[in-house]
């Protein structure tokens, strides 16, 4: 297991609507970061889609990963054939071995046959370069539907993409998520959340908090992933409140990732 980090522990950096950082975060400039943190992985995803990016900055970027010694990974958006070639063919260009998408909970199981369907036609070819589909439970999706769909699709080349805190929106919590996903886990997501009662006790905030900080039990978590598939990389990411100001939320977001790195270190050696 390497220790890695995504575009999405960069929301603030990235820019969010009404809220856009003068120089946001870009392919380039998301690898020095992962340099300067002395992480193995980076995972840049749909907050930062490499496909609406040049040809010559797509070459540039897998270039000076290669150079640095640093793995990349892709993230995408929904199960479209077409995008998946298009994912495939980067992946080959910036030498990564695994793309992972997410998608809202498809409609019945005509709407889980279809996804199947549309994967299908697309994974020999993933097979054929080695390169693997990680699905993550995202949102309002049963974790046993995203089940569904990977033994559906029925290649060594697709699994789970585990992430802690998506499925609390559908009352899953993050053992349950291990329970079924972790068998088929392909990478795992690390961010901390913390649950509390709201100020009149009817109801809970969930908010996030950097890695440690907060209520996931990550040796337990990293453990699990490890014994399951000890290939599968630990990408960080983040839920950052927003801070009442732009450079607030900024400057939170940039201790956050540096002492989240640095506790988890301490669970995945360099």
């Amino acid at each position: 297991m390497r220790l890695g980090i995504s575009s999405h522990a960069f929301k603030w950096n990235i820019g969010q609507p009404n809220a856009a950082p003068d120089v946001p975060l870009s392919p380039l400039t998301l690898l020095d970061r992962a340099t300067a943190l002395q992480v193995d992985v980076v995972q840049i995803a749909d907050n930062l889609p490499i496909h609406t990016f040049s040809d010559e900055v797509v070459e540039v970027f897998g270039n000076i990963a290669r150079d640095r010694g640093i793995a990349v990974e892709l993230a995408m958006r929904g199960h479209d054939p077409e995008m998946f070639q298009q994912y495939l063919e980067i992946a080959k260009n910036v030498d990564a071995n695994l793309v992972r998408t997410a998608f809202p909970r498809p409609n019945g199981e005509a709407g889980i046959d279809a996804v199947i369907k549309d994967v299908k036609t697309v994974i020999s070819e993933f097979e054929d370069a080695d390169v693997c589909i990680a699905f993550e439970n995202y949102d309002h999706f049963p974790i046993a539907e995203l089940a569904q769909i990977i033994n559906g699709i029925d290649s060594s080349h697709a699994g789970s993409c585990i992430d802690p805190g998506n499925s609390l929106s559908c009352n899953e919590d993050t053992i349950r998520v291990v329970d079924v996903l972790g068998p088929m886990a392909l990478n795992l997501h690390v961010k901390d959340m913390a649950i509390f009662r709201e100020p009149y006790h009817m109801g809970f905030w969930i908010e996030g908090r950097a890695c440690g900080q907060g209520q996931i039990d990550f040796p337990w978590l990293i453990d699990c992933v490890r014994t399951f598939n000890p290939h599968a990389n630990a990408i960080l990411e983040n839920w950052i409140p927003w801070q009442g100001s732009l450079e607030a939320s900024l400057n939170i977001e940039d201790q956050w990732i540096e002492e989240s790195i640095c506790f988890l270190r301490t669970l995945i050696p360099a």
